[in-house]
């Protein structure tokens, strides 16, 4: 049996006892190789951390001020836990480098696994986040590629789902006045059927809101 790779991981607050709580359990994970981290050990220490824990409500900043530093200039992988973070705030900071958040009833129980899901490329966020997430880069793909209002409602609710006839009730127009926005709405986004509606997203690990999918 080929032994797993060990995973460096960066536990970052301002609170030393926090700090060691999320340190201890984390290391229930022998694949996880754990070092606290202060505000300059964690940008300018001699060693990189292949992922970074943020504690969020233990900064002393909001936690968006970290997120570019700690995701391009330090180049790791970043894990927030905290009290609950609204939608459209996980939603800003996905797009900027955020790749997974646990509340704090669930570290615990999920950190370990989160840690584990980030580092192989996948992120760890509730569905209801990603499901608003994606629904958001495709209404800002829609604008950008000049659709009307009409292709841009259209392509919408096709993105969540909906079937041609049920677009058709929801915008009280005909099937084939669906069909006739979605087919220009393809053509300007330059996809071929509804798969491709959404831009590319990173790989998703999907949370529900108790347990993995």
């Amino acid at each position: 049996m080929v032994p797993q790779k060990t995973i460096d991981v960066g536990v970052f607050s301002r609170h030393p006892l926090a700090a060691r709580l999320l340190a201890e359990v984390l290391s229930r994970d022998r694949n996880l190789s754990i070092v606290v981290c202060g505000p300059r050990s964690a940008f300018n220490g001699p060693g990189t951390p292949t992922v970074l824990v943020a504690d969020s409500d233990k900064i002393g900043t909001p936690l968006a001020y970290y997120v570019d530093p700690m995701c391009v200039a330090v180049r790791s992988v970043l894990v927030a836990v905290g009290p609950s973070l609204g939608d459209a705030e996980l939603c800003r900071l996905i797009p900027r480098g955020l790749r997974g958040f646990v509340a704090y009833p669930d570290v615990d129980r999920d950190l370990g696994a989160a840690v584990e899901a980030v580092r192989g490329g996948r992120t760890w966020f509730r569905r209801d986040v990603l499901e608003r997430y994606l629904l958001l880069c495709s209404v800002e793909r829609c604008r950008d590629w000049g659709l009307s209002a009409r292709e841009e409602q259209a392509v919408t609710l096709a993105g969540r789902g909906l079937s041609n006839k049920e677009i058709a009730c929801a915008l009280a127009i005909s099937e084939r006045t669906v069909r006739f926005h979605l087919q220009n709405s393809f053509a300007k986004l330059g996809v071929s059927d509804r798969g491709g509606l959404v831009g590319p997203a990173p790989p998703v690990n999907v949370r529900g809101n108790a347990k993995p999918v």
